[in-house]
Protein backbone atom coordinates (compact mmCIF):
# COMPACT_ATOMS: atom_id res chain seq x y z
CA UNK A 1 0.00 0.00 0.00
CA UNK A 2 1.29 3.27 -1.15
CA UNK A 3 1.61 6.33 1.53
CA UNK A 4 -1.28 8.15 -0.40
CA UNK A 5 -3.10 5.48 -0.74
CA UNK A 6 -2.72 4.67 3.36
CA UNK A 7 -3.25 8.14 3.50
CA UNK A 8 -6.40 7.86 2.24
CA UNK A 9 -8.12 4.50 3.71
CA UNK A 10 -7.29 5.67 7.09
CA UNK A 11 -9.19 9.34 6.05
CA UNK A 12 -11.85 7.25 5.17
CA UNK A 13 -12.10 4.43 7.83
CA UNK A 14 -12.07 6.98 10.54
CA UNK A 15 -14.93 9.70 8.89
CA UNK A 16 -17.11 6.57 8.45
CA UNK A 17 -16.61 5.03 11.84
CA UNK A 18 -17.57 8.84 13.29
CA UNK A 19 -20.14 9.11 10.75
CA UNK A 20 -21.99 5.85 11.59
CA UNK A 21 -21.98 6.22 15.43
CA UNK A 22 -19.82 3.70 15.98
CA UNK A 23 -19.20 4.04 19.46
CA UNK A 24 -18.76 1.26 21.97
CA UNK A 25 -16.11 -1.65 21.57
CA UNK A 26 -16.58 -3.74 18.85
CA UNK A 27 -15.20 -7.00 17.18
CA UNK A 28 -12.14 -6.48 14.28
CA UNK A 29 -10.23 -8.75 12.41
CA UNK A 30 -6.68 -7.84 11.74
CA UNK A 31 -4.20 -9.33 9.27
CA UNK A 32 -1.16 -10.44 10.57
CA UNK A 33 2.43 -12.00 8.73
CA UNK A 34 2.18 -15.28 8.36
CA UNK A 35 3.12 -17.44 11.50
CA UNK A 36 3.79 -14.17 13.41
CA UNK A 37 0.06 -13.91 15.35
CA UNK A 38 1.81 -13.66 18.68
CA UNK A 39 4.59 -11.54 17.94
CA UNK A 40 2.03 -9.05 16.47
CA UNK A 41 -0.20 -9.16 19.72
CA UNK A 42 2.52 -8.75 22.00
CA UNK A 43 3.51 -5.93 19.81
CA UNK A 44 0.13 -4.31 19.71
CA UNK A 45 -0.12 -4.52 23.52
CA UNK A 46 3.12 -2.98 24.30
CA UNK A 47 2.18 -0.13 21.56
CA UNK A 48 -1.20 0.20 23.49
CA UNK A 49 0.44 0.48 27.00
CA UNK A 50 3.34 2.76 25.54
CA UNK A 51 0.72 5.31 23.82
CA UNK A 52 -1.89 4.68 27.44
CA UNK A 53 -4.50 3.65 24.63
CA UNK A 54 -5.32 0.56 26.83
CA UNK A 55 -8.99 1.35 28.07
CA UNK A 56 -9.86 1.82 24.31
CA UNK A 57 -9.44 -2.45 23.86
CA UNK A 58 -11.01 -5.12 25.89
CA UNK A 59 -9.01 -7.89 24.32
CA UNK A 60 -6.75 -8.90 21.84
CA UNK A 61 -7.21 -12.56 20.65
CA UNK A 62 -4.94 -15.02 18.99
CA UNK A 63 -7.81 -17.46 17.63
CA UNK A 64 -5.78 -20.56 18.91
CA UNK A 65 -6.01 -22.84 21.35
CA UNK A 66 -3.41 -22.53 24.47
CA UNK A 67 -2.18 -25.29 25.60
CA UNK A 68 0.47 -26.53 28.23
CA UNK A 69 2.95 -29.09 27.49
CA UNK A 70 4.77 -30.57 30.62
CA UNK A 71 7.90 -32.94 29.68
CA UNK A 72 10.66 -35.08 31.71
CA UNK A 73 13.55 -36.29 30.77
CA UNK A 74 12.73 -34.65 27.37
CA UNK A 75 9.58 -36.51 27.03
CA UNK A 76 6.04 -35.68 26.37
CA UNK A 77 4.15 -36.27 29.55
CA UNK A 78 1.37 -33.71 29.65
CA UNK A 79 -0.77 -31.80 27.46
CA UNK A 80 -3.59 -29.78 28.50
CA UNK A 81 -5.38 -26.97 27.58
CA UNK A 82 -4.96 -23.72 30.08
CA UNK A 83 -8.44 -23.19 30.15
CA UNK A 84 -10.32 -25.51 32.84
CA UNK A 85 -10.81 -26.05 36.48
CA UNK A 86 -7.56 -25.68 38.80
CA UNK A 87 -4.95 -28.78 38.60
CA UNK A 88 -1.77 -30.30 40.13
CA UNK A 89 0.42 -32.38 38.09
CA UNK A 90 3.00 -34.60 39.05
CA UNK A 91 5.81 -35.87 37.14
CA UNK A 92 8.71 -38.17 37.83
CA UNK A 93 12.25 -36.50 36.44
CA UNK A 94 15.64 -37.89 37.02
CA UNK A 95 15.69 -37.33 40.51
CA UNK A 96 12.37 -37.39 42.03
CA UNK A 97 8.91 -35.73 41.45
CA UNK A 98 8.25 -31.94 40.15
CA UNK A 99 4.56 -30.78 40.83
CA UNK A 100 3.04 -28.23 38.64
CA UNK A 101 0.14 -26.36 39.61
CA UNK A 102 -2.14 -25.04 36.94
CA UNK A 103 -4.66 -22.13 37.45
CA UNK A 104 -6.06 -19.43 36.14
CA UNK A 105 -4.48 -19.95 32.76
CA UNK A 106 -1.12 -19.74 34.71
CA UNK A 107 1.31 -22.44 35.36
CA UNK A 108 3.87 -23.09 38.32
CA UNK A 109 6.15 -25.40 39.76
CA UNK A 110 5.22 -25.44 43.61
CA UNK A 111 8.18 -28.45 44.46
CA UNK A 112 10.33 -30.18 43.08
CA UNK A 113 14.22 -31.97 44.41
CA UNK A 114 16.94 -30.43 45.71
CA UNK A 115 18.73 -27.71 43.63
CA UNK A 116 15.67 -26.88 41.89
CA UNK A 117 14.97 -23.64 43.97
CA UNK A 118 15.08 -21.17 41.33
CA UNK A 119 12.43 -22.99 38.89
CA UNK A 120 10.22 -22.99 42.14
CA UNK A 121 10.73 -19.91 42.78
CA UNK A 122 10.02 -18.83 39.00
CA UNK A 123 6.42 -16.44 38.38
CA UNK A 124 4.12 -18.39 36.78
CA UNK A 125 4.30 -18.70 32.92
CA UNK A 126 0.76 -17.36 31.01
CA UNK A 127 1.76 -16.46 27.47
CA UNK A 128 2.32 -19.00 24.23
CA UNK A 129 6.05 -19.80 24.16
CA UNK A 130 7.24 -19.38 27.79
CA UNK A 131 8.86 -21.96 29.66
CA UNK A 132 9.96 -23.40 33.21
CA UNK A 133 12.66 -25.45 33.65
CA UNK A 134 14.00 -27.32 36.14
CA UNK A 135 17.20 -28.06 35.19
CA UNK A 136 18.01 -30.43 37.71
CA UNK A 137 15.56 -32.99 37.75
CA UNK A 138 15.33 -32.12 34.18
CA UNK A 139 11.37 -31.55 33.98
CA UNK A 140 9.95 -28.44 32.09
CA UNK A 141 6.62 -27.13 31.60
CA UNK A 142 6.46 -24.69 27.94
CA UNK A 143 2.92 -23.00 26.98
CA UNK A 144 2.25 -23.77 23.29
CA UNK A 145 -0.67 -22.90 20.73
CA UNK A 146 -2.22 -25.41 18.49
CA UNK A 147 -5.42 -25.32 16.36
CA UNK A 148 -5.55 -22.29 14.94
CA UNK A 149 -8.85 -21.87 13.71
CA UNK A 150 -7.68 -18.64 11.52
CA UNK A 151 -4.20 -18.54 10.60
CA UNK A 152 -2.80 -15.40 10.21
CA UNK A 153 -5.45 -13.16 12.01
CA UNK A 154 -5.63 -11.32 15.00
CA UNK A 155 -9.52 -10.95 16.67
CA UNK A 156 -9.42 -7.37 18.67
CA UNK A 157 -12.28 -5.83 20.71
CA UNK A 158 -11.80 -2.58 20.75
CA UNK A 159 -13.06 1.51 20.24
CA UNK A 160 -11.77 2.58 17.49
CA UNK A 161 -10.55 6.20 16.62
CA UNK A 162 -8.25 8.10 14.60
CA UNK A 163 -5.17 7.85 16.99
CA UNK A 164 -6.36 3.51 17.32
CA UNK A 165 -6.49 3.07 13.84
CA UNK A 166 -3.12 4.23 12.90
CA UNK A 167 -1.20 2.93 15.54
CA UNK A 168 -2.62 -0.88 14.95
CA UNK A 169 -1.81 -0.24 11.07
CA UNK A 170 2.01 0.32 12.16
CA UNK A 171 2.34 -2.43 15.30
CA UNK A 172 4.96 -4.20 13.09
CA UNK A 173 4.05 -7.93 11.87
CA UNK A 174 0.13 -6.34 11.52
CA UNK A 175 -0.74 -6.18 8.00
CA UNK A 176 -4.12 -4.40 8.55
CA UNK A 177 -8.00 -4.39 9.22
CA UNK A 178 -10.32 -6.86 7.27
CA UNK A 179 -12.28 -3.94 5.72
CA UNK A 180 -14.54 -3.20 2.74
CA UNK A 181 -14.02 0.42 1.07
CA UNK A 182 -11.14 0.99 3.11
CA UNK A 183 -13.65 1.08 6.26
CA UNK A 184 -12.80 -1.67 9.16
CA UNK A 185 -15.86 -4.10 9.12
CA UNK A 186 -17.14 -5.04 12.93
CA UNK A 187 -18.11 -8.77 13.23
CA UNK A 188 -20.83 -9.94 14.54
CA UNK A 189 -20.70 -10.92 18.54
CA UNK A 190 -22.81 -14.13 17.60
CA UNK A 191 -20.16 -14.47 15.61
CA UNK A 192 -17.25 -14.44 18.39
CA UNK A 193 -18.59 -16.69 20.26
CA UNK A 194 -18.58 -19.49 17.77
CA UNK A 195 -14.97 -18.48 17.44
CA UNK A 196 -14.76 -18.87 21.27
CA UNK A 197 -16.51 -21.84 21.83
CA UNK A 198 -14.99 -24.25 19.15
CA UNK A 199 -11.67 -23.06 20.76
CA UNK A 200 -13.08 -24.15 24.16
CA UNK A 201 -14.29 -27.19 22.71
CA UNK A 202 -10.70 -28.45 21.32
CA UNK A 203 -9.91 -28.51 24.65
CA UNK A 204 -10.04 -31.85 25.79
CA UNK A 205 -12.08 -32.79 28.82
CA UNK A 206 -10.63 -33.85 31.96
CA UNK A 207 -11.62 -37.89 32.64
CA UNK A 208 -12.02 -39.47 35.59
CA UNK A 209 -9.03 -41.23 36.04
CA UNK A 210 -9.03 -45.36 36.21
CA UNK A 211 -6.23 -46.22 38.24
CA UNK A 212 -3.52 -43.46 40.44
CA UNK A 213 -0.48 -43.40 41.78
CA UNK A 214 0.22 -46.68 44.20
CA UNK A 215 -2.27 -48.72 42.95
CA UNK A 216 -1.75 -52.49 42.52
CA UNK A 217 -1.93 -53.57 38.87
CA UNK A 218 -2.00 -57.05 37.22
CA UNK A 219 -0.53 -57.12 33.65
CA UNK A 220 -3.71 -58.74 31.60
CA UNK A 221 -2.05 -58.60 27.93
CA UNK A 222 1.07 -58.07 25.97
CA UNK A 223 4.70 -59.89 26.75
CA UNK A 224 4.18 -58.97 30.58
CA UNK A 225 1.00 -60.66 30.63
CA UNK A 226 -0.02 -62.23 33.94
CA UNK A 227 3.12 -60.17 36.13
CA UNK A 228 1.63 -57.93 38.91
CA UNK A 229 3.19 -54.21 39.65
CA UNK A 230 2.60 -50.51 41.58
CA UNK A 231 1.28 -47.81 39.45
CA UNK A 232 4.64 -45.23 39.41
CA UNK A 233 2.90 -42.48 37.49
CA UNK A 234 -0.51 -42.27 35.29
CA UNK A 235 -0.40 -40.10 32.43
CA UNK A 236 -3.68 -39.29 31.78
CA UNK A 237 -3.30 -37.81 27.91
CA UNK A 238 -1.84 -40.38 26.71
CA UNK A 239 -3.53 -43.09 28.55
CA UNK A 240 -0.64 -44.94 29.83
CA UNK A 241 0.61 -45.94 33.24
CA UNK A 242 4.11 -46.69 34.29
CA UNK A 243 3.92 -49.67 35.89
CA UNK A 244 7.23 -51.08 38.57
CA UNK A 245 7.44 -54.34 37.79
CA UNK A 246 9.48 -57.26 39.15
CA UNK A 247 11.67 -59.08 36.79
CA UNK A 248 14.60 -60.99 37.88
CA UNK A 249 14.50 -60.05 40.93
CA UNK A 250 14.58 -56.32 40.12
CA UNK A 251 12.58 -53.49 39.67
CA UNK A 252 11.54 -52.19 36.33
CA UNK A 253 9.84 -49.33 35.09
CA UNK A 254 7.34 -50.87 32.26
CA UNK A 255 5.13 -48.51 29.92
CA UNK A 256 1.66 -49.88 29.42
CA UNK A 257 -1.60 -48.89 28.19
CA UNK A 258 -4.56 -48.27 30.23
CA UNK A 259 -6.60 -51.12 28.80
CA UNK A 260 -3.21 -53.82 29.55
CA UNK A 261 -3.44 -53.70 33.16
CA UNK A 262 -6.43 -54.38 35.63
CA UNK A 263 -6.61 -53.24 39.52
CA UNK A 264 -5.78 -56.19 42.03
Amino acid sequence: MSEKEYEQESKISSEKINNDDNTGKKWYALYTQSNLEIRAKENLVKLLKMKNMEDLVDEVLVPAEEKVVIKSLGKEKYKLSLKGPNRELEVMGKKGITKFHLEDGKVKVVESVEGDEECVNRPPISKPGQKIKCNENKTEAKIVLENKIFPGYLLIKAELNDDLIDLIRKTPYIIGFVSAGGVPVPLKEEDIMKVLNQIQKGAPKVKKLLFQKGDQVRVIEGPFMNFTGVVEEVIPDKEKLIVSISIFGRSTPVELEFSQVEKI
